[in-house]
C-alpha cells in the first residue's frame, strides 16, 4: 500500500509548444533559478503532462490519510517514476502546481475574512484572484493547463458527476483560488495563539475548542540578485507578478457532489513593474502640462477688493486652479 509522505512541486506544460508554461512569459518573469528551465530538463515528476490520456495514466486519486475532514476525503497525488529506481513506488505525494500571474484581488492574511465569530470560522477563507495582466497568449496556456487538469481530476474522483472548472472568477478569464482559515480540532489540547495575531488572542481561544487554524500559508520574494528570501503577506500589491504553489483539491459536500479547486500553499513576489510597463506601452501616450503653483503672498496681490468682489455678477469666479492638466 502507498503511503502519502508529502507533495511534490509540478510545472504547467502547455499543449501548443509541448514546453513549460513559464517559458511563455518574458524572461523576468519566468521562474527561479533553481528550477529546470525546460520541459526536456525536467524530471518525471516536475511536469504536469499536457492531454487528457496521458494526465489519466499519471494522476492517482486515493484516500486522504492526513485528515478526519469529511469535506476534503481524497488526495490529488502523481504515480511515481520507478523506471530509473531512483523512486520509492510505494510513496506517494500530493500534487501540487507551480504557475504565474498577476495579483488582481487577495486576502491573504493568516485569519482571512473571518468575521470573529465561531459560526464564521467554518466560512473564513483566504483568497487570490490572479490576471494575465494584459499578456494573452502566456494567459490563455496557464488557463487551458488548469483546466485540463482539474477536468481530468473532477472525472477520476466521480466519474458521473459533470463538474464545472473552479478556476475562473465571476465570469472573468481572471483565476481564482481559495483556502480554509480554519479546520476542525482534533483535540482539546490548548491552543497557541500565533504572535502576529495575538490582538485577536481572545476571539481565538472562544473559538480554539471547535476551530485551529489551518497551516499557514508560506510568502517569498526574488531579490534583484535573483535570490529568494522569505516575506510576510505585507509585501504584496494588486499587479505584481507572482509565483504561486497550489494544490489540488477536492471538495465534497453534504449532498455527495465534488467541486475541484485549487488552494495556494505557498506565493513568491517575483515582479513589482511588469504589468505597469505593459500597461504603459500599450496605452495612448497622453502629454501632461504642469502648472507652476502660485506663491501665496501672489494669491493675496491678486485676490480684488471687497467693492470688486460685490460688483462682480458672475458666478464661481473664484475657481480654484488646477494643479495638473491633460491636454
Amino acid at each position: 500500500m502507498a503511503l502519502l509522505v508529502g507533495y511534490s512541486t509540478n510545472s504547467l506544460t502547455d499543449d501548443e509548444t509541448q514546453d513549460l508554461v513559464k517559458n511563455l512569459w518574458p524572461r523576468e518573469f519566468r521562474h527561479l533559478e533553481q528550477d529546470p528551465s525546460d520541459y526536456a530538463n525536467c524530471l518525471f515528476w516536475q511536469a504536469v503532462p499536457c492531454t487528457d490520456g496521458e494526465l489519466s495514466e499519471w494522476l492517482q486519486i486515493v484516500p486522504n490519510p492526513l485528515t478526519g475532514d469529511r469535506s476534503r476525503p481524497f488526495s490529488v497525488t502523481h504515480v511515481p517514476d520507478v523506471e530509473d529506481g531512483e523512486e520509492d513506488d510505494t510513496q506517494l505525494y500530493e500534487l501540487a502546481v507551480k504557475f504565474g500571474g498577476f495579483l488582481e484581488h487577495f486576502n491573504i492574511g493568516t485569519l482571512g475574512n473571518w468575521d470573529g465569530t465561531e459560526h464564521g470560522a467554518v466560512k473564513a477563507v483566504q483568497t487570490i484572484v490572479l490576471s494575465g495582466g494584459g499578456y494573452q497568449k502566456e494567459w490563455a496556456a496557464t488557463q487551458r493547463a488548469l483546466n485540463r487538469l482539474m477536468n481530468v481530476v473532477a472525472k477520476m474522483a466521480k466519474p458521473e458527476q459533470e463538474v464545472t472548472s473552479a478556476v475562473a472568477s465571476n465570469g472573468t478569464d481572471n483565476i481564482f483560488m481559495q483556502r480554509r482559515v480554519f479546520v476542525k480540532a482534533s483535540t482539546e489540547s490548548a491552543y497557541n495563539v500565533p504572535a502576529d495575531v495575538a490582538h485577536r488572542a481572545p476571539e481565538l481561544r472562544v473559538v480554539g475548542k471547535t476551530w485551529h487554524l489551518d497551516d499557514r500559508m508560506e510568502f517569498g520574494q526574488v531579490s534583484r540578485g535573483g535570490a529568494l528570501k522569505r516575506a510576510t503577506s505585507f509585501v504584496f500589491r494588486p499587479g505584481h507578478f507572482v509565483e504561486v504553489t497550489a494544490y489540488v483539491e477536492i471538495v465534497k459536500n453534504k449532498a455527495g457532489r465534488i467541486r475541484v479547486q485549487l488552494r495556494p500553499d505557498r506565493v513568491v513576489l517575483v515582479s513589482t513593474e511588469g504589468q505597469m510597463k505593459g500597461r504603459m506601452q500599450s496605452s495612448k501616450v497622453v502629454k501632461l502640462v504642469r502648472r507652476r503653483r502660485p506663491t501665496l503672498d501672489a494669491e493675496i496681490e491678486a485676490r480684488p477688493s471687497p467693492a470688486a468682489r460685490a460688483a462682480d455678477t458672475q458666478d464661481g469666479a473664484d475657481e480654484e486652479d488646477e494643479n495638473l492638466m491633460v491636454e
